[in-house]
């Protein structure tokens, strides 16, 4: 073959290397940028619903607290108010773009606060019914005890609901700024504490 043509070839042929590798290089470029894309849109969307459920999750502790004062108080608990977030909506968000340990942590906060919320209204049957029966201050030794022995349960179901939000909105920050480790530490510390105080409390769940 004439020299000449070979060294075409060649020159060729490394064109062609040289076109394919920029080739698959732009290729890995751009399908990196778009799952950067990709994963900065989901941590948006992620940031929005857990600054919504930190909002959320503040409120209703607000609320369990007042409630807790009102019923002790006055046998009854505050007036429903308007919440700050649609907690529906808000669900639905957190399910698509909340990390699975956030979901757990949201489902045991989400408990713990019912169960709060039932001691409420079991503690305000109790009283009204007494005060139906004669004056509040002129209630039987019995009945006065139940109702102080309710006010304690109450009391701790508050304890532990408030702790599970804080164990919550603790995972939802340290999720947030990519240090998940510690915040399940706290969460499962959370965890402990609430059943010992259960274990430790001389009134046994009804």
């Amino acid at each position: 073959m004439n020299s000449t043509i070979a060294a075409a070839l060649i020159g060729v042929g490394g064109s062609v290397m040289v076109a394919i590798a920029g080739f698959w290089t732009t290729r890995s470029i751009t399908l990196r940028q778009l799952g950067e894309a990709h994963n900065s849109r989901i941590w948006d969307r992620q940031a929005a619903a857990y600054t919504d459920a930190i909002t959320g999750v503040q409120s209703r502790q607000a609320k369990r607290n007042h409630d807790l004062f009102n019923v002790e108080q006055f046998g009854r608990a505050a007036p429903d108010e308007k919440p700050p977030v649609d907690w529906t909506e808000l669900q639905g968000r957190l399910f698509a773009f909340a990390s699975p340990d956030v979901l757990v942590a949201l489902r045991a906060a989400g408990d713990a606060g019912l169960k709060a919320e039932g001691l409420f209204a079991a503690l305000e049957v109790l009283i009204r019914v007494a005060d139906k029966v004669g004056d509040r201050w002129e209630r039987s030794a019995d009945t006065t005890d139940e109702i102080e022995r309710l006010i304690g349960r109450a009391e701790q179901a508050v304890r532990v609901a408030n702790g599970e939000d804080d164990a919550l909105i603790d995972l939802i920050r340290e999720s947030l700024h990519g240090t998940s480790d510690r915040a399940l530490t706290k969460l499962s510390r959370a965890e402990v504490d609430r059943r010992g105080s259960q274990e430790q409390s001389p009134h046994p769940e009804g």
